[in-house]
Order: C-alpha cells, then sequence, then structure tokens
C-alpha cells in the first residue's frame, strides 16, 4: 500500500488536484514454498436421479459487481433439473470433481456464489484416486451469502477436490434451478505431475 501524502511541482512548489505516477514497480523473489493456485479442470457429476449441465456462460444480463473478481469468465452456472426437497435442498445432490491434474498437499480453498444474489450451501472432500473420498468441511447448513475460505488440515494430499452442491438460495430465501459460482480456486504444493 502506497499512502498518499500531497504532491507538488519541483519547478514552483505549487500543488494541485492531480496525482500523477509515470511507473510503479514492485521488486522481489517469489517464495518458492508458499502455496500457489492450482489451475484445475471441471467436471459436473451427477448422483442417481439428478439432471443438470454445467457452463461457463457470458452472462450480459447480470452486474458484474455481484462477481466476486468482476470477471464473468469465471462464472460457473450450474443449471439443475432434479427434484427439491420442501426446505430447498436437492433431493439428488451434485458434485463439482475439481481435478487438479496432480498430487498436491493442499493448502486451502475459497468459493464465492454470486455475491449479494444467491447462496450455496455445499460440503467438501478429497482423493487421490477420485473413488474414495474423506470429508473436509461441511457448509450444507449455510444461510449467509458469503466467500467461504477454509484451511486443510496439514499433511492433506490429493488430485480431486469435490464440492458437493447441496442447495442453492436467493437473499429472499426462495431458490431456483440455477447456481452460479463466481470464483472457485484451491491453494496447494505440488507432489507429483500427472
Amino acid at each position: 500500500r502506497f499512502e498518499i501524502l500531497g504532491n507538488y511541482r519541483q519547478s514552483d512548489g505549487t500543488r494541485n488536484t492531480y496525482f500523477v505516477i509515470s511507473e510503479l514497480t514492485v521488486n522481489g523473489v517469489l517464495d518458492s514454498n508458499s502455496p500457489k493456485p492450482i489451475p484445475y479442470t471441471v467436471d459436473l457429476a451427477l448422483k442417481e436421479g439428478a439432471d443438470g449441465i454445467i457452463t461457463q456462460p457470458s452472462i450480459n444480463i447480470y452486474p458484474t459487481d455481484n462477481l466476486y473478481d468482476k470477471n464473468l469468465h469465471s462464472l460457473y452456472e450450474i443449471q439443475y433439473s432434479g427434484a427439491f426437497k420442501p426446505d430447498g435442498t436437492l433431493e439428488y445432490p451434485y458434485y463439482m470433481i475439481i481435478n487438479l491434474g496432480g498430487l498436491y498437499e493442499l493448502d486451502s480453498y475459497f468459493i464465492a456464489p454470486y455475491l449479494d444474489v444467491k447462496g450455496l450451501r455445499f460440503k467438501v472432500a478429497v482423493s487421490e484416486d477420485n473413488v474414495t473420498y474423506y470429508d473436509c468441511f461441511d457448509h450444507s447448513d449455510n444461510n449467509r451469502i458469503t466467500i467461504t475460505s477454509d484451511t486443510f488440515a496439514e499433511g492433506v494430499k490429493a488430485r480431486y477436490v469435490r464440492f458437493e452442491i447441496c442447495r442453492n438460495f436467493k437473499a429472499d430465501g426462495s431458490y431456483n434451478t440455477y447456481t452460479y459460482i463466481s470464483e472457485l480456486a484451491v491453494f496447494g504444493t505440488l507432489i507429483e505431475e500427472e
């Protein structure tokens, strides 16, 4: 953070309302031990009885102010056409399977819904083989429209991170067949490439 305290013209010592910086550079050395965002691919896995698709649309009718990074390209839209329970929970929850493309020691993740508009209830599990999963976090009772982040226990390794989507809900408490995730990131350190 650069705190600007004032400006002045060296030629005559006067000041005005313009603060002009012609160049700003920060130099340093990357800490190779710090966790980094992991590039991934994502698949939608549906439980028996569920139906749906996942897309990354350009949703121009929605204001980007509700997106975590104001970037429509990182917005996931999941359209679900399965049954709902009376409380709005999905009768057959579906999975977003994050394929990390290698074995990683996981550090943390964060997931951002369409802020101020739709909330998300979900669970997080990890796997090394995409068959056996181990539960890590449970936000299936979430009632707030907020970014959620958790830190994995030390030593957790995975090739896959599974987000089980249990329900979406709007600001007014209602729900529908569209779930929006404006950002999803997983952080960790590579152990073994595919």
